[in-house]
């Protein structure tokens, strides 16, 4: 009865035009009976109409994968087959408001195809889906002549074909964990991992950002974290050591599935570690040694063992979508998840980070989004055998876990000046990722045990990565080094980016990567500012669908 209850909820609060009210009921309604087709149909017109059509599509893929699990069932049920329609519909629908034209006409005409047959459907919304098709279709082919004609232009942002546009501000406004991520004991916990990184050398503080706008200070609802110093700190001083909580690979060489490091085939080469196998046969990945074999089996090898990511890996290596490592990222730590049978933005390392959020400099403050990460998404399921409608692992965290990591994570080696190439390593750290940028920093962050350093001779870094080796410690252990003198109190900076670069150059990475933009005295102080060239959102979207199609009835309207 109360499932029937949060069910005729969400209804009401649809009619009521609140969104956020019906996508609460219906997903507590999903929580008790997560494979009924009628309640993730009806989510997903609270998602289009609350303005999240990313999370619309997957919601429709999810209804439809119900619908049509009892084919013998779907041809004699009239009411299932309208419900078929409908998610099918409004698969269209998301796509279309995501602007990608291509798929969204495509949409509409494969569904007329497929329910050419059925007397369900009226000839009103037959009508419908052909004018919105064409429409579409003639809206993909413009957009795709112009990116033809404009390829060496270089005016205006056109991305691929079958990628549009979705908002995300740092968080889903049914996620209150970005606000509940400064509780006393999160920041308790923190610190105590801080104290024995840094031999007490440093503090979590609280900080304010963009003191010199206070429209932003209004509107900056979130508190931030910055790490200070306790004491007085000389120049050279070592302030923190850390190892990576996770790192990931894009399998294009050969490397450690823990710690990246690169292996070699044989023990000739005593620059690499000898590739250590995995004592399941059937696993492909590769380890240093005994320890870097256990310890990824304690924390996510165990889900991933004798696994097929054959596909991800060409997801990652294509790179379509510009997410590239992050993908990888979400399957280890959807993979930690389902070790500690939490959800995957539960995770105690990583809770407290910061995520991205568009920003009204950058694509209009929107993110790119490509129709394959539904793909990517559903196949890290598929890997580790998580059901489709486990509502701990929705596709919202998925999106969520990318946003956290994408700011976070700091690239590995080879590291490459040219910053349009994607990397090859990547890793996660839990206390380095809270440091803050700034263009003139007083830290610098080196990884003295990682393959950027094997070749080099000098005897300090020799006896670094001796006396470390001896201890056992990852390879991709983070150093931070102080580069100045540095008073009690004063916040701690590395650079994110080439600091060496003109104000223009370091903006314009920051805002594209980073979805901030510096306020530091140097960026003060000097001339200039990234402005991104313009989207061309008339490829993308109507103008006015409603006068085009006409006053039919939406057939995405109407709840169950």
């Amino acid at each position: 009865m109360q499932n029937k209850d949060h069910h005729t909820k969400g209804n009401e609060a649809i009619k009521q035009n609140n969104y956020l009210k019906a996508w609460k009921e219906y997903t507590r309604a999903l929580i008790k009976d997560s494979r009924n087709p009628i309640l993730w149909c009806n989510r997903s017109l609270a998602c289009l109409k609350g303005g999240w059509p990313e999370l619309a599509l997957v919601d429709t893929v999810k209804a439809e994968e119900l619908c049509i699990s009892d084919i013998n069932k779907l041809n004699s049920d009239v009411e299932l087959q309208k419900l078929l329609f409908k998610s099918r519909y409004r698969y269209a629908e998301a796509m279309a408001a995501l602007g990608i034209p291509i798929l969204a006409g495509r949409a509409y005409h494969l569904l007329l195809k497929e329910f050419q047959f059925y007397s369900i459907v009226s000839n009103s919304d037959r009508k419908l889906c052909n004018i919105k098709g064409d429409i579409y279709l003639q809206l993909a082919n413009v957009q795709r002549t112009v990116l033809r004609e404009q390829a060496n232009e270089d005016k205006i942002i056109i991305t691929n074909e079958g990628s549009g546009w979705y908002k995300f501000k740092g968080n889903y406004p049914w996620d209150c964990r970005l606000y509940n991520r400064l509780s006393k004991e999160s920041l308790e916990k923190m610190q105590k991992n801080l104290n024995f990184a840094s031999q007490n050398k440093l503090e979590i503080k609280e900080v304010s950002f963009y003191e010199e706008d206070n429209n932003q200070i209004n509107n900056n609802k979130l508190k931030e974290l910055g790490i200070v110093t306790k004491r007085d700190i000389s120049d050279g001083e070592i302030l923190l050591e850390e190892d990576p909580f996770i790192t990931v690979h894009d399998y294009s060489q050969f490397r450690c599935d823990f710690c990246f490091h690169k292996l070699t085939e044989s023990s000739n080469d005593s620059k690499y570690p000898v590739k250590y196998p995995c004592l399941n046969s059937e696993c492909k990945e590769f380890f240093c040694d005994s320890k870097c074999y256990n310890s990824a089996m304690n924390l996510y090898h165990q889900q991933l063992c004798g696994k097929n990511i054959d596909n991800l890996i060409k997801y990652v290596q294509n790179d379509l979508d510009g997410i590239n490592l992050l993908v990888l990222f979400a399957l280890k730590l959807f993979a930690i998840a389902k070790n500690r049978n939490i959800c995957p933005l539960d995770i105690d390392e990583i809770k407290h980070l910061s995520r991205n959020s568009t920003h009204p400099r950058i694509y209009n403050d929107h993110n790119i989004f490509g129709s394959d990460i539904e793909f990517a998404y559903t196949e890290i399921l598929k890997v580790l055998n998580i059901s489709l409608f486990d509502l701990r692992y929705d596709f919202w965290v998925f999106i969520t876990i990318l946003a956290l990591v994408e700011p976070n994570a700091f690239e590995g080696p080879p590291k490459h000046d040219d910053t349009e190439i994607s990397p090859e390593t990547a890793a996660l750290f839990s206390l380095s990722s809270m440091f803050n940028h700034n263009c003139d920093p007083n830290t610098i962050h080196f990884e003295a045990l990682s393959e950027s350093y094997i070749f080099d001779d000098q005897h300090t870094m020799k006896l670094w990565r001796m006396v470390y080796k001896e201890k056992g410690t990852h390879s991709f252990r983070m150093f931070i080094i102080s580069n100045k003198a540095i008073k009690k109190g004063e916040e701690i900076f590395f650079s994110y980016i080439d600091e060496n670069q003109s104000k223009f150059r370091r903006q314009g990475n920051l805002l594209v990567t980073f979805k901030f933009e510096c306020n530091c005295n140097r960026c003060k102080a000097e001339n200039g500012r990234y402005v991104q060239k313009p989207v061309a959102w008339n490829l993308y979207y109507l103008e006015n669908e409603t006068k085009l199609v006409g006053n039919n009835i939406d057939i995405s309207e109407n709840e169950i």
